[in-house]
């Protein structure tokens, strides 16, 4: 009697498998919106993250500025070479430019670039902005800050940093 075929067991292996195909369906449903809430959150960090990065960059870009105004009031540029050289060892720090008012790079911890014209090496960096400001370079920051003395524009410091490169590692998988 219990092996012969009735209808309520064939109701209950239909029940059962559309069941298990609901669920399936459920869970997968339910994966992919996690996916997409996940990638979403992400987003968010991130582009919270990068602003964030570029205001305390700007943060730091400020006093270097000022370090550079005195070294060209001073008329000696090495202190700051030095202390940009240990700065772009930090590690997403790309590469740190100070344009002199002629647009002549006249330090950087690229060595190549120094006596280039700013506009071949920075094509679209506006080295006359007289406030600081964060640029996005694709996944680069790139902070523009003016040196000041205290009647004009002595001239630009341009910090790359590779904020996407940072960002993903602090972002777990």
């Amino acid at each position: 009697v219990l092996f012969k075929p009735s209808k309520l067991h064939l109701v209950l292996v239909v029940l059962l498998a559309i069941s298990t195909i609901g669920f399936a369906a459920w869970r997968s449903i339910s994966i992919h919106g996690l996916e997409d809430e996940v990638a979403a959150t992400r987003t968010q960090a991130r582009d919270a993250m990068t602003v964030q990065a570029g205001e305390l960059l700007q943060l730091t870009a400020i006093p270097l500025a000022w370090a550079i105004r005195a070294g060209v009031v001073a008329g000696d540029l090495r202190d700051i070479d030095t202390y940009m050289d240990k700065l772009v060892q930090e590690k997403y720090v790309k590469r740190i430019v100070f344009v002199d008012g002629a647009g002549t790079i006249v330090s950087s911890t690229n060595t190549k670039l120094k006596d280039q014209p700013a506009a071949t090496v920075l094509p679209g960096v506006d080295m006359k902005a007289t406030t600081p400001r964060v640029d996005r370079a694709g996944d680069d920051l790139r902070i523009v800050v003016p040196v000041m003395s205290y009647e004009r524009q002595v001239g630009t410091l341009v910090l790359d940093y590779s904020v996407g490169r940072s960002i993903e590692t602090k972002l777990a998988p």
